[in-house]
């Protein structure tokens, strides 16, 4: 009988355990909990050789640490105006909420983006 309570408290823990999550548009617009120290990647995909970039406004660096960008082309071998893959790795680094605001725009049309996304991180 001991047995089968060992995996059943294995099961209750790692059900608790946070898992990295992946933020994509999918998620704009509602409440996306993470853990404190918990990892996040934010993807968005653009259409390549258009001109347009994604754009991350500031948030709270007391609540969330957005990383470098890295850029990936999904395809291979790669289309000319095909999609490109950015990500952002996230780190919730303090309690409270914190929103991203991101905006795809052209560099010289900076006050007339083609697509805006909010995300409400909430830091528990």
């Amino acid at each position: 009988m001991k047995w089968l309570i060992i995996p059943a408290l294995l099961l209750t823990l790692g059900a608790a355990a946070p898992m990295p999550a992946d933020i994509t548009k999918d998620s704009a617009g509602k409440e996306i909990v993470l853990a404190l120290n918990q990892t996040a990647n934010l993807i968005l995909t653009k259409s390549g050789g258009t001109g347009y970039q994604w754009e991350l406004d500031k948030v709270d660096e007391k609540i969330l640490e957005i990383g470098e960008k890295s850029t990936r082309v999904p395809d291979n071998p790669p289309m000319a105006g095909g999609p490109v893959q950015i990500t952002w790795p996230l780190t919730a680094v303090g309690k409270g909420k914190a929103t991203i605001k991101a905006r795809l725009v052209r560099p010289w049309m900076k006050d007339k983006p083609a697509k805006e996304l909010e995300f409400i991180i909430v830091v528990k």
